[in-house]
């Protein structure tokens, strides 16, 4: 699926920049609809890359083409809450908190935003009791 995605990516980029290389030298302009559905549909081809990746575990892939999105769209949903998945992922827990609680923020009624930012908060919870206990034992000596 990844190398369609990637054909389908370079496919939308060429006619994105067809308006500058027109047959014979002359720029083409496109309609301003037409470059909108060219955006749109090069931020939906990106999103389901994420997803792609993010189930081959390929997280560094997933927050390059997350940021992509973001860049076109600073509230692609999909997008911010893929970038958390992978942050959490990562062993990131301050980002992907930071990161998921935007998600909630923008669809607060979204289960899998909601799990997620439950997770995270327990490891932060578990990370920070871990580090409780191990400072008691430091003392203790």
């Amino acid at each position: 699926a990844l190398g369609h995605y990637h054909n389908a990516v370079l496919h939308f980029t060429g006619l994105d920049q067809s308006s500058m290389n027109g047959m014979g030298g002359n720029a083409v302009a496109l309609d301003a609809s037409v470059k909108d559905s060219i955006q749109k549909e090069l931020i939906a081809t990106w999103s389901n890359m994420t997803a792609c990746y993010l189930k081959q575990a390929k997280f560094e892939k997933v927050l390059q083409t997350a940021s992509k999105i973001l860049d076109k769209d600073p509230k692609h949903i999909k997008a911010i809450f893929r970038k958390g998945e992978a942050l959490y992922m990562l062993g990131n827990l301050d980002r992907a908190h930071q990161t998921v609680l935007e998600a909630a923020k923008l669809a607060p009624q979204d289960r899998g935003i909601r799990e997620l930012l439950d997770k995270v908060k327990g490891d932060i919870r578990a990370l920070e009791e871990k580090s409780r206990q191990e400072l008691k034992q430091n003392l203790k000596v």
